[in-house]
C-alpha cells in the first residue's frame, strides 16, 4: 500500500439514513446503507474495485402493553446484488416474522 492512497476495503463515502414513525401500537421502521466504490488488498486498479452499493431495509412493529410484540421485518427490499468483501455476496431480499413475548420472573 502507498502514501496517501485509499485503504482496502474502506470507501471514501458512506451514508445511512433510519426513520421510525410510530401511531399508537404500530412503529414503521426505514433504514437506508450506502457504500462508495472500494478496493479489496492489493493494487488500486479495476479487477480489485468493489462495486458501490445501497440497501434499503424496512419493518413493521406491533406492540401491546410492553409484553407481546410482533415484528415484520423485510431487508434490502430492492433486491441490489452487492459484495462487501469480494467474492461473498451479500443476502438479496429477505424478511423475516418474528414474535416476542415477555415473561414476568418471580424469584
Amino acid at each position: 500500500m502507498e502514501y496517501n492512497t485509499q485503504i482496502p476495503y474502506t470507501p471514501l463515502h458512506t451514508g445511512s439514513f433510519h426513520f421510525d414513525a410510530a401511531f399508537k401500537k404500530i412503529i414503521i421502521n426505514y433504514n437506508f446503507l450506502g457504500s462508495s466504490l472500494r478496493f479489496r488488498q492489493g493494487a488500486l486498479i479495476a479487477e480489485n474495485a468493489l462495486n458501490p452499493w445501497a440497501s434499503h431495509d424496512f419493518s413493521v412493529i406491533y406492540t401491546t402493553n410492553n409484553k407481546f410484540k410482533i415484528i415484520a421485518e423485510a431487508n434490502n427490499i430492492f433486491n441490489t446484488p452487492y459484495e462487501i468483501i469480494k467474492y461473498y455476496p451479500m443476502p438479496g431480499f429477505n424478511y423475516r416474522l418474528s414474535i416476542h413475548l415477555k415473561l414476568n420472573s418471580k424469584k
